[in-house]
């Protein structure tokens, strides 16, 4: 018994040795999302489940952005406004439909907007104020985002074409923004307490609101990414100006998401792995900004990781998908360019989780 328990646990031990390094060498094939004609840079916020990705074009000296949407066959698309100068795309879902805000014909509001390839831009309307934005969708089609109220704050909302928008209150103070939704139709943002304090929430059907705190001796914390378990990842902070990334997990609380440097670290987005990514400041100066994913308790620089990755500095990282997959934007040959992200295979060390496994079994025997 002594020798089999001794090689089971020797087996063991190399699966998980080859697992951690496969996690630590984990390396990515870059996309330039590129831009269209009239436009000099793209920002990458959204992907979906089937990688496609969403964004926003920006011309030199203008805010007069427009959304896009991107797919591998068919690369970039100016999906256009709501009649405005303005539009920025936020979120995607599998069913390549596309959620964000537009200005209207008149240019003094913005809305919430869905589009689909066949229908164009929706109008999502609003709570009763003039403003709202549509941050976040999911597989089933249901949105969060936010919406001014005829008192001219706001709150988080959930939209779906049955019901609409719906407001979901806040935790006791003045407002509430969304930003990020699950599959199951929990929601994350941020609603201040009733001191004016801001605090990171996760909304639930039939539960409503959560208050999730603050890292330690903070005074605020804001909820940016949620995955189908409820975990949430964001950041809070004790100043006001210097942030740490957290992630929030049922019966642990929130715990902090240590960064490259303890400056300004943000986690914006988790998948059904565990896996959030986000950027961290490599000092007080926004120029440090490095595009990060925090897997398996450790922080990796995805400038470190990138195959063919010459020109590039990438400086945030907004989204990931249960693939692996990622987008964001960063600098090519200073240039601001969307990006997406795709881990490369490495079946050299799934050669060697193979043999690991063969080694183990022959033991047993």
């Amino acid at each position: 018994m002594s020798v089999f328990r001794n090689s089971f646990t020797y087996g063991l031990t190399i699966l998980g040795l080859f697992a951690a390094k496969t996690a630590m060498s984990q390396t990515y094939y870059i996309t330039d999302l590129g831009v269209l004609p009239g436009f000099d840079s793209s920002f990458g916020y959204g992907i979906s489940e089937a990688g496609d990705a969403a964004g926003y074009l920006a011309p030199e000296g203008s805010f007069d952005f427009h959304a896009f949407f991107w797919t591998e066959g068919g690369g970039m698309q100016d999906i256009g406004t709501l009649g405005g100068p303005s539009s920025v795309a936020q979120g995607v879902n599998s069913s390549q439909v596309v959620v964000g805000y537009s200005d209207l014909a008149s240019a003094a509001y913005e809305h919430a907007f869905r589009w689909t390839d066949v229908g164009g831009m929706d109008d999502l309307g609003t709570l009763g104020g003039n403003f709202s934005r549509a941050f976040a969708i999911n597989d089933s089609g249901v949105i969060a985002g936010e919406s001014q109220i005829a008192d001219n704050t706001f709150r988080a909302f959930k939209w779906t074409e049955s019901d609409g928008m719906i407001n979901l209150g806040t935790l006791g103070g003045s407002y509430s923004y969304a930003r990020g939704i699950n599959a199951g139709g929990q929601i994350t943002g941020t609603a201040a307490i009733a001191s004016g304090d801001a605090r990171a929430f996760r909304w639930t059907e039939g539960v409503g609101m959560e208050n999730l705190g603050t890292l330690p001796g903070h005074i605020l914390s804001n909820g940016l990414g949620i995955n189908d378990a409820g975990d949430v990842v964001g950041y809070s902070s004790q100043t006001g100006t210097t942030y740490l990334a957290f992630v929030y997990k049922d019966g642990v609380g929130m715990t902090e998401l240590v960064g490259l440097y303890n400056y300004d670290n943000r986690a914006r987005d988790i998948n059904n792995l565990g896996d959030a990514v986000g950027h961290s400041w490599l000092s007080p100066d926004g120029s440090t900004a490095q595009a990060v994913i925090w897997r398996d308790g450790a922080v990796y620089n995805l400038n470190d990781l990138l195959e063919g990755g010459a020109g590039w500095h990438l400086i945030d990282a907004y989204a990931i998908n249960d693939s692996g997959e990622i987008v964001g934007y960063g600098k090519l040959n200073d240039e601001t360019r969307a990006y997406k992200l795709t881990p490369v295979p490495e079946p050299s060390c799934i050669f060697m989780l193979s043999g690991a496994l063969v080694v183990l079994l022959r033991r047993r025997k």
